[in-house]
This record gives C-alpha cells, structure tokens and sequence, in this order.
C-alpha cells in the first residue's frame, strides 16, 4: 500500500524524522524547559499559581509555536512530499496534518479530565479537527511564502490568546469560558484556516475535498454556536 504512495526511500525518511522528533522533543522539553522553569513548590498556592503560569507560558506560547512549526510545517511536510508519487501528495498532506493533531490529543483528554458526555466528545473532536486545519493551512502558507517565521507568529498568537482565556478563567470560574469574545476570535481563525485548506484542496485534490468540506462545516457550526452565545450575553 504504501509503495503506491511513495517512491523508494522513504522508510529512512521516517525513520529520520522520527529520531529528529523525539530529540528535539527530549532537548527542549526534558532539557530546556526544566532549567528555565524550574521545580514547582506544592507547598504554597501561589508560589505553585505562579510556576504553573510561567510554565504554561514557557510550554504553550514560547516552545511550542517554534518545535511544532519547524518539525511539522517546514520537516514532515518537506520530508514526505519529496517523496510522494504524483497525484498522492494529498493522502501526505492529510497524514501530516492528522498527526499534528494527534500529537495534542493526550493533552486536549487530560485537559476535560477525560470527560465523554455529548458536549465533551464533540468538543475533543472539534479540537482536533481545527488542529488538522491549522497545520494544513500553515504548509500551504509556508509553501507559498517560504517564510517560517509567518507561520511561528500566526502559532504564537493563537497560543497566546488561549493561554489568556485559560487563564481568565481559572481566576474567575464563575464566568462561563463559552461567552469570551476571544473564543469567538480564535474560533473565526479556525474557520479561515479550515476554508483556505478546503478551496485549495477543491483546486488540487477535487476526488477528496468533500471531506475536507464536511469538517469546515462542522467548525462553521461550532462558530455560529459561540457567536450566538457571546450575543446571548450582552442581550442578558
């Protein structure tokens, strides 16, 4: 199956990238940010307050932007397009993508303490499907820019606008985190990322764009859900 997806070497590829991965991952997450971050004191809620949001900073809005965009938008993608027969850039593509967003998945399940009722279920897959949008929206920038550092700062704001709202609402949980117009900002750049995958995948790849098709339609819904929330609010 996959000798009809790829041409000969691309096994080493893999093997390659995955050694990459896993020491970058172990250089800056058990290496780097240990050092910088330092050990949190249990002992006092705010001293344990205080590490815990410069770690999430260090983690989600420093780290994170630079050691996802450079091994998943400008490695995995080079890596494996170079060797994708013609006409099966696609299926590499939406594999990439797919575990961009699977690398989160752990993280998004712990976050809802593995919650499984209707709303939760819905919301760990909107999760990821606006992760596998993302990543393929920041390829397609990348590829026709060939600038990383767009892409970076495209991450870093995102993550830095979420890691607001988290934080807002751990210091004022009475507030229902549905009704924060940021949500609705960072729901509206799921949304473009989701249509300019789409649109280039109907140019490209029309034999799979339905499926793409049914994803941003799944956000759009999400979308027009937290607009109508936000507005219930001010109508209160």
């Amino acid at each position: 199956m996959f000798n009809q997806i790829f041409t000969a070497g691309w096994e080493i590829n893999l093997l390659l990238f995955v050694a990459v991965f896993k020491l970058a991952k172990y250089s800056v997450y058990r290496i780097i940010y240990p050092a910088i971050v330092g050990v949190p004191d249990y002992y006092s809620y705010e001293a344990f307050r205080h590490w815990y949001r410069r770690a999430s900073i260090w983690s989600s809005v420093v780290f994170a932007p630079l050691f996802e965009e450079f091994l998943f938008t400008y490695l995995a993608y080079a890596t494996f397009l170079r060797y994708a027969r013609e006409g099966q850039e696609w299926v590499v593509m939406i594999a990439v993508a797919a575990g961009f967003a699977l690398l989160h998945f752990r993280g998004d399940w712990n976050g809802m303490k593995g919650r499984l009722d209707w709303y939760g279920s819905l919301l760990l897959g909107k999760f990821q499907l606006d992760r596998f949008f993302y990543s393929l929206a920041a390829f397609l920038i990348y590829e026709r820019t060939d600038a990383l550092w767009i892409t970076i700062t495209i991450h870093y704001f995102f993550n830095y606008v979420l890691t607001s709202c988290i934080f807002e609402r751990q210091d004022h949980p009475e507030t229902s985190d549905r009704k924060d117009g940021r949500l609705l900002l960072l729901g509206f750049l799921e949304l473009t990322f989701a249509i300019y995958a789409t649109v280039y995948f109907y140019a490209h790849f029309p034999q799979v764009w339905g499926y793409l098709l049914v994803g941003t339609l799944a956000l759009l819904a999400h979308f027009l859900w937290i607009t109508y929330r936000l507005i219930g609010r001010h109508q209160e």
